[in-house]
């Protein structure tokens, strides 16, 4: 605010109460009525320039910088100025709408914050504040994408059948869990050892009715043993790899040791029937 008094031929003038010089001449730019410039000779006495309080937003601030899906964000910022503060609101967007909340001081800082989002979330947020005499003022708008940096959880593997022979065909099983504000499960790799050392990658097939990653390992020549693991990779590029299972082929029975359980069949046999006569002979 600029207040002019002429009481005197003493001309002086003063800024915020101080006093800088008497009888100056000053050279000004006057806006006239009718909005032209014109260059005139004043002088001023007891010029004294008081300035309006004013309120200031400076920094803002997030943190974390760059928020997971499950990470709320906090969001600070440092008010200036000399004018009192009345209130101070973030205002953030991640749809058609914007959400006001209060901000809370803590020294020269206000902080609130915005509840996490689901990955992929494009989030806009400024700050409002207004001092007492009901003058706003306005921050520049930030915004931040939600990431998703955690890889899927392998939750549990199962085959069946659990001792195969060579016979059979083994269907394995994945339980991969991903949060539902997360990125997603993409395709999970399933990695196996055959019977002669080398190793075979394959994609596992969802299965919506049981919510499984399933499988099919071929048969396997008996007395060997099935080495698998599993990969999960998220729409992200997360991956997850499991830990190392096997199971073994059950042996078949060789001719001899099928002769021998015939010979020691038959022979139980006999002595059964034996028995049997002898108590018979006994006990008339």
């Amino acid at each position: 605010m600029l207040i002019l008094d002429r009481p005197s031929d003493t001309y002086s003038v003063w800024i915020d109460d101080v006093l800088y010089g008497e009888n100056p001449s000053y050279e000004i730019e006057a806006f006239s009525l009718s909005q032209c410039y014109n260059c005139i000779k004043v002088y001023f006495d007891d010029v004294k320039i008081f300035t309006v309080p004013a309120l200031y937003i400076g920094s803002v601030s997030q943190t974390p910088l760059a928020p997971n899906y499950d990470e709320d964000v906090v969001v600070s910022a440092a008010l200036s100025g000399d004018a009192e503060v009345d209130q101070v609101l973030l205002s953030y967007t991640c749809d058609l709408m914007w959400h006001n909340v209060s901000m809370n001081k803590f020294d020269y800082v206000f902080n609130a914050t915005i509840p996490s989002q689901p990955h992929g979330t494009f989030v806009q947020y400024r700050i409002y504040a207004n001092d007492t005499n009901g003058n706003w003022v306005i921050s520049s708008t930030h915004s931040y994408v939600v990431s998703d940096t955690i890889p899927p959880e392998i939750v549990e593997i199962s085959w069946t059948p659990e001792e195969p022979s060579q016979d059979d065909t083994v269907k394995v099983a994945a339980n991969i869990s991903e949060p539902v504000d997360g990125s997603g499960v993409d395709k999970v790799l399933f990695s196996f050892k055959d019977s002669f050392g080398q190793w075979w990658n394959t994609t596992m097939t969802y299965d919506d009715a049981s919510g499984l990653w399933n499988v099919i390992i071929p048969q396997q020549p008996h007395n060997t043993t099935v080495q698998f693991y599993i990969i999960a990779y998220d729409n992200v590029g997360n991956t997850a790899v499991g830990e190392h299972y096997f199971y073994a082929i059950l042996p078949e029975f060789s001719f001899t040791t099928i002769l021998l359980l015939a010979l020691a069949s038959t022979t139980l046999t006999i002595m059964i029937t034996k028995k049997a006569r002898a108590q018979n002979k006994l006990y008339p």
